[in-house]
């Protein structure tokens, strides 16, 4: 995407948000910041590699997306002002499909940047975020690559939106998360693996006076201590949104 889209994108977000001035300009440069220098990052066998803009990992926008929360609730306007704005970036050339070996892609960014940023976007984008890591996360998986100019437009609007008025949302966390992820620890640890202790001998157990083979069964006991972590560690996710240290 061209930087006359990102920048018009990214301005109407920032007046949907009330964003002052100061704080627009920074995230106007970071919505073009990575086109500026490209991001590197290792890859899964630790070579380091430029970040692909059109198809870029997750993670990557992710990262930016997490830096700005972290930065939005320490404080630091001016941080998550610039993270913010190259989240924003990933999330817009997400939507520019690059077509047939590249061929359309020029042609394709220089429609989109003759659309005017389609106020509706923003505003569905705006009324539609949530404050939630698995939000930002569905909103990034769900981006994808646009062949038609008006909806890469619509999309790269709307995502961007969603992204932005989520990373600013409520910094406070919901009532009794704290406890809440408090007691799902000493749950996970002096709950869940002796009651699969517990199920599992007595698995065996049973096996034997009846001469059932539940001996092979047995651990499948392991799956409460596996549930148990899975919502001690969704809780953990979440407090992280907000700041909190488990």
């Amino acid at each position: 995407m061209k930087w006359k889209s990102h920048r018009a994108i990214t301005r109407e977000v920032c007046a949907a948000l009330g964003v002052e001035d100061h704080y627009c300009e920074l995230m106007l440069a970071g919505a073009v910041e990575p086109d500026r220098h490209h991001e590197v990052r290792r890859d899964k066998s630790g070579l380091l590699r430029r970040v692909r803009h059109h198809g870029s990992p997750d993670r990557v926008i992710l990262m930016f997306i997490w830096k700005a929360r972290k930065a939005y609730l320490e404080g630091d306007l001016e941080e998550a002002s610039r993270d913010m704005g190259r989240a924003l970036h990933y999330i817009q050339d997400r939507s520019v499909a690059k077509g047939w070996r590249g061929r359309a892609h020029d042609r394709r960014e220089a429609a989109v940047a003759a659309r005017p940023v389609p106020v509706r976007a923003i505003t569905i984008g705006m009324e539609g975020a949530v404050s939630s890591p698995w939000f930002v996360r569905d909103c990034v998986q769900a981006t994808k690559e646009r062949a038609e100019p008006d909806r890469i437009i619509f999309q790269a609007s709307m995502m961007s939106a969603a992204v932005a008025k989520a990373i600013v949302s409520d910094p406070n966390p919901p009532f009794g998360l704290e406890e809440t992820l408090h007691r799902a620890r000493w749950n996970y640890l002096l709950i869940s693996w002796p009651s699969a202790l517990g199920l599992s001998i007595g698995l065996v157990l049973l096996g034997m006076s009846t001469g059932l083979q539940l001996f092979y069964v047995s651990p499948l006991a392991l799956m409460v201590p596996i549930l148990f972590r899975i919502r001690y560690r969704r809780l953990v996710r979440l407090s992280h949104w907000y700041g909190l240290e488990p």
